[in-house]
């Protein structure tokens, strides 16, 4: 999802016109990010290491959010390609962050479903995650966002016998980014493919949601105007 139309045009336009394949989909992921796409959930693989000399304690992972309206310029929907997988990565433990506009941290919940409602609230309310010198501890995280657009960091609080230490962590050298999906029209089907949104200024289409025989992505835009961000 972008906050802007984002229109693919001459060569580029043709190299979509291909097949899609999973060698693909890391360099398409790669620059939609960088043209500041928003995904429709995150998963990390959180992973720490004690380079102490002590046993120290994680007593919190909070994220801080700037969360405004859900993006509505165009929409990438890469529905069934290969590598185009929304499950998490395995291992760890499984926590869960549903974004909201309420405040401006959000607290940890613990991942008992696939539906964020099932979630179990107030995991470092009644945890603290002990992590041996020299040892690892990961974090399995899913994040989505129910009813916004979120750029978010992840805040690691670290007690380290009596200091107490907090720790920021982003996508490289940005936030991370979430968005629900934009909801100022009705998500109807346009054209012939059954699977448009008509939020959206521009609609690409690929895998099984594409419209073309070889499943490539193409453009189906519904005829809206995106609010301007």
């Amino acid at each position: 999802m972008f906050s802007g139309r984002l229109t693919f045009s001459g060569q580029q336009q043709e190299q979509l016109d291909y097949e899609i394949d999973a060698d693909q989909m890391s360099a398409l992921n790669n620059y939609f990010f960088a043209s500041d796409g928003y995904a429709p959930s995150a998963h990390t693989l959180l992973v720490l290491r004690n380079a102490d000399v002590r046993t120290v304690e994680i007593s919190n992972l909070q994220i801080i959010k700037d969360c405004e309206p859900p993006v509505n310029g165009s929409l990438i929907n890469v529905t069934g390609l290969s590598g185009a997988s929304q499950t998490g990565p395995e291992g760890g433990i499984p926590l869960g962050y549903d974004l909201d506009q309420q405040s401006p941290d959000a607290e940890a919940n613990t991942v008992t479903s696939q539906d964020p409602q099932g979630w179990e609230p107030g995991y470092f309310l009644s945890h603290s995650v002990p992590v041996q010198p020299g040892r690892f501890v990961a974090f399995n995280i899913e994040v989505v966002a129910s009813n916004a657009a979120c750029s978010f960091w992840y805040k690691i609080t670290v007690i380290d016998g009596a200091i107490k230490d907090r720790e920021t962590i982003g996508d490289g050298n940005g936030p991370f980014r979430v968005s629900a999906f934009s909801q100022t029209y009705p998500r109807t089907s346009h054209q012939s493919n059954g699977g448009g949104y008509a939020g959206y200024g521009e609609v690409y289409l690929g895998g099984t949601a594409s419209p073309l025989p070889n499943g490539a992505l193409a453009l189906d835009a519904p005829a809206t105007t995106p609010r301007k961000r």
